[in-house]
């Protein structure tokens, strides 16, 4: 394994260090050689896919060399003792690979890219590269797999399995991509749904994806693989929304392993950035993961790099004094820098690449990152505005973590109904999105509305919850929460395509070339205009909020172009949505 140098940033010599067209400077212990299959090879296979026993007979697998461009395929197996018995899993794969590579499949940003207008990742210029290069799957590259199932701890130390168990997460740092297979496919054995919300609450690919994220690779997108019809670079808020703490694992004790994985990977991060920077980033890395905030002015300005503390008050840095402060959760650093004239309400700019808009006050980035709620109280006392909005219109609630940060930031007694333009949703409605439970129900018992007038885009609370709930694991719940609040089930949106200009666009391309020959974006924002709560549960392919909108008096009703949900979850591959919604018309 490489290291990397603190004062030049270079790599110590070995083999598994030049193994670096992924990453410059691994960091993971690497006990067993990676071994990938083509490409083109795995192009060429059917049916269930063959273990490491068959590929290697074969002559088909390949040690990793620098010149080689490998893709790592995190996914669910779909039974105890085989990762895809049916091949369905893989076929997918197959298809989407297939495509990239003939230029006729397009990886979609995810949608709040589109929305905030961020910069978009150009996929498209990997092509080549995918055509000529390598996979990384763990049953046809991992000697003697039998299952994930087990934890490292319940594994035989001795053997060649375990080894190649075990440097998994050096596998993903020097892989150049990363893949999250995640269609919607039903296990074997426990007869549950295994898609992309499954994958984000599994440990181990939780691990994998913080391994790749937390990673010194020029790119780590996450490329996320729904359907033979939709793949998207994932959202850093997935990323933010589901940490480790909260995610599953088969042998509890592998939960340390996985923390000190994390723990290792950022600190490589940051000893990275504070030599090649951008400073920018080594500090909000810094601040982001320290464990204990600074309370001497003196160490935090050394820790930082600011010259004094005037600097630290006024530098124009995306990272300035009070973002450091802030992000690292010294409430007596805060204090002290406000003291000396440093805004505390300003919005922040120059973060997109970790996952924050532009325009988002600073007060919404706190409560995002799961600051405490103690530290929050403490950016109010300072005169942080409760109200402040994005350029979207979206409040500080939008991004709530938890019932504490609800409490005090009710304290400060928010307009929580009142709606941000352009989009017209209220704080409480765009809290919905994100929000735990917990807090959904301390703004509940606050009095918020959960049938706003329809504003702008008209969306509801229900439409908020929906529109997220791939990703999250509480959704279900929260819109539980809606319903015994008197929620309106069947409530509509309002005309998208007047309020956003990519709404316009879709439209267009719609009109032309029809609805089911557009790109995921346009589908996306053409089917927006009078979607139903369940239209949305169906557009996003959720099938267990489908499911349960129906059972709680959801209508199979048209948007505004005539979609009927089930329109939707066909159109956009969602196949066991609409074979539910199908049963349910019928």
């Amino acid at each position: 394994m490489g290291a990397c140098s603190s004062k030049m940033g270079a790599c110590s010599s070995g083999y598994f260090s030049s193994v670096t067209s992924g990453n410059p400077c691994p960091v993971h212990a690497c006990k067993f050689p990676m071994q990938v299959v083509s490409v083109a090879d795995f192009l060429q296979s059917s049916g269930p896919p063959e273990p490491y026993s068959t590929w290697h007979t074969r002559g088909l697998l390949h040690k990793v060399h620098p010149d080689m461009f490998v893709i790592f395929v995190s996914h669910q197996w779909l039974s105890y003792t085989h990762p895809d018995p049916e091949g369905t899993q893989l076929a997918v794969l197959q298809h989407v690979l297939g495509g990239l590579c003939e230029g006729s499949f397009v990886v979609e940003d995810n949608i709040l890219t589109h929305i905030y207008g961020l910069p978009e990742h150009n996929i498209d210029a990997l092509r080549t590269k995918i055509a000529n290069g390598f996979l990384f799957v763990d049953w046809m590259c991992i000697p003697q797999i039998t299952s994930r199932k087990q934890g490292l701890n319940e594994i035989n130390s001795d053997s060649i399995t375990a080894d190649a168990v075990e440097s998994i997460p050096h596998y993903v740092e020097v892989s150049n991509l990363f893949v999250a297979l995640v269609p919607e496919l039903t296990h074997a054995d426990t007869r549950e749904l295994c898609n992309y919300k499954s994958w984000l609450t599994r440990g181990w690919c939780r691990g994998e994806m913080g391994c790749h994220l937390l990673s010194n690779k020029q790119n780590t997108s996450v490329i996320v693989i729904h359907s033979t019809m939709k793949a998207e670079c994932m959202s850093h808020v997935d990323w933010q929304f589901n940490s480790i703490a909260d995610c599953g694992f088969s042998v509890e004790r592998d939960r340390a392993a996985v923390v000190q994985l994390e723990k290792t990977a950022m600190a490589a991060k940051v000893k990275h950035l504070e030599v090649v920077g951008p400073l920018h980033m080594y500090r909000y890395y810094m601040a982001t993961f320290m464990e204990e905030p600074d309370s001497d002015v003196s160490v935090f300005l050394e820790r930082f790099r600011f010259a004094s503390l005037s600097m630290a008050v006024t530098e124009t840095n995306p990272m300035n004094g009070v973002m450091c402060a802030t992000l690292s959760g010294s409430a007596r650093l805060l204090r002290i820098l406000v003291e000396n004239q440093a805004e505390v309400d300003h919005h922040i700019e120059g973060l997109g690449a970790v996952g924050h808009f532009d325009s988002s006050p600073m007060l919404m980035l706190a409560v995002s990152l799961n600051k405490p709620a103690s530290l929050i109280t403490t950016l109010l006392e300072l005169r942080a505005d409760v109200n402040a909005k994005d350029a979207l219109g979206a409040s500080v609630t939008t991004y709530l973590r938890s019932k504490e940060q609800a409490d005090a930031l009710l304290q400060a007694q928010p307009d929580l109904d009142c709606p941000g333009m352009p989009m017209g949703m209220t704080p409480f409605t765009i809290a919905c999105t994100t929000a735990p439970p917990e807090a959904i129900a301390a703004l509940l018992d606050a009095r918020c509305d959960p049938n706003p007038p329809a504003v702008g885009v008209g969306w509801s609370p229900l439409h908020a919850a929906c529109f997220w709930s791939r990703g999250s694991r509480h959704a279900v719940e929260k819109v539980r929460l809606l319903l015994d609040h008197k929620a309106d089930v069947n409530a509509k949106s309002g005309p998208w395509d007047v309020q956003s200009g990519v709404g316009v666009a879709s439209q267009l391309r719609a009109a032309l070339f029809g609805l089911e020959s557009c790109d995921a974006r346009t589908r996306f924002f053409e089917s927006l205009s009078g979607i139903t709560p369940l239209g949305m549960a169906a557009l996003m392919g959720d099938h267990d909020m489908a499911v349960f909108l129906w059972a709680n008096g959801a209508g199979l009703l048209a948007n505004d172009y005539g979609y009927m949900p089930e329109d939707l979850a066909r159109m956009n591959s969602h196949w066991g949505v609409f074979k539910m919604l199908s049963v349910c018309s019928a």
